[in-house]
C-alpha cells in the first residue's frame, strides 16, 4: 500500500442501507407514491448510468438518496451497479452505499471489485450478501486530495473510451444495416431451385407461453418479454424474474432450451434471438 493510504472497512466510510421490498399490493406503475428500485430492471445503461422510474409503492420502508450508489445484492445480478438517479425506496434486491466523504471514489472502487462482491455471496443457486459481508469488504483509501486527482483521471479515461465505443457501435449498426440488406435481398430474389414451405414445416415445435401475466419477484428464474430480444440476443440483464412454481406454469406447454429460436410478436415485433 502506498504511503498516506489506509486501509479501511466499508462501514467505516460509508452508510450501508439493505433494502426491503414493501409489501406487493403497495406497487404501482401510476406514480403514486414513491419509486421503487428492485434491481436491474430500474437501472441503465453501465455501472455508473442513472436509476429509472418503473415502478412505485405506497408503502415505502428503506429509503435511498439520490446519488447514492445502488448495488445488486441477490441473485444472478449480484454486483451490478448503477447510481440512484433520485431519492426512492429500494427493494431487498439492492442495497444503497452512501460515502461518508467522497462518494465517487467509492462509485469506482465498487466498480472494479465486481467480481469480489459476487464471491461475498453465500447460495449455491441465488447468491445473498449479508450486511456483514459488504460491511467488512476492504478498501484502500489514499487522502481525499489524492482521492480527487485519481477520479479525474478515471472520468477522463472513461469518457473516452464511451466516445470510442459510441463509434464503434455506430459503425456496427451501419454494417447490420448492409447485412440485413443483403439478407433481404438473397430471400426475396430466389434463385434457381429454391422452394417456398410454411415456416410450420420446417420446425418440430412452434409454441408460445401460456396466456398469462406471471406472479414476478425480485430474484428467480428469468421471465422473458419482447423487451429481453435485443439485436438478436436474449438480454437477460433487466429480465423479470418468477419463481419455480410460476416458471412450471408457463412453461406447461413447453419448456425452452438451448438453440431454440424466440420470436417477438408484440410491440417489438418480429425480433428474434
Amino acid at each position: 500500500m502506498k504511503n498516506g493510504w489506509q486501509a479501511k472497512r466499508l462501514s467505516d466510510v460509508c452508510e450501508i442501507i439493505m433494502g426491503t421490498s414493501p409489501p406487493g399490493e403497495t406497487y404501482n406503475t401510476t406514480g403514486e407514491g414513491v419509486p421503487l428500485i428492485n434491481g436491474p430492471v430500474e437501472f441503465s445503461r453501465g455501472s455508473f448510468g442513472k436509476t429509472v422510474r418503473t415502478k412505485f409503492t405506497t408503502a415505502p420502508n428503506k429509503l435511498c438518496k439520490e446519488n447514492d450508489l445502488i448495488l445488486c445484492v441477490r441473485g444472478s445480478t449480484t454486483g451490478k451497479m448503477n447510481i440512484a438517479g433520485f431519492d426512492a425506496c429500494i427493494g431487498r434486491g439492492v442495497a444503497a452505499i452512501r460515502a461518508k466523504e467522497y462518494q465517487p471514489w467509492i462509485n469506482h472502487f465498487i466498480s472494479s471489485k465486481t467480481e469480489d462482491i459476487f464471491r461475498l455471496g453465500t447460495g449455491a443457486t441465488f447468491p445473498n450478501i449479508s450486511t456483514a459481508a459488504l460491511a467488512g469488504l476492504t478498501l484502500h483509501m489514499p487522502p481525499l486530495a489524492e482521492q480527487r486527482r485519481i477520479v479525474g483521471i478515471l472520468d477522463e479515461a472513461f469518457e473516452g473510451l464511451a466516445t470510442a465505443k459510441a463509434n464503434a457501435e455506430q459503425n456496427l449498426q451501419n454494417a447490420r444495416a448492409l447485412f440485413e440488406s443483403h439478407l433481404q435481398a438473397v430471400f426475396t430474389q430466389r434463385g434457381h431451385g429454391w422452394d417456398t414451405q410454411p415456416l410450420l414445416s420446417l420446425c418440430s415445435m412452434f409454441v408460445d407461453s401460456a396466456h398469462r401475466t406471471p406472479k414476478y419477484q425480485d430474484d428467480g428464474i428469468p421471465a422473458l418479454r419482447p423487451r429481453d430480444v435485443v439485436n438478436g440476443k436474449l438480454n437477460f440483464d433487466g429480465a423479470q424474474r418468477v419463481s419455480e412454481h410460476e416458471y412450471e406454469i408457463q412453461s406447461k406447454r413447453y419448456k425452452p432450451r438451448a438453440s431454440d429460436i424466440v420470436y417477438s410478436r408484440e410491440l417489438s415485433y418480429g425480433w428474434a434471438a
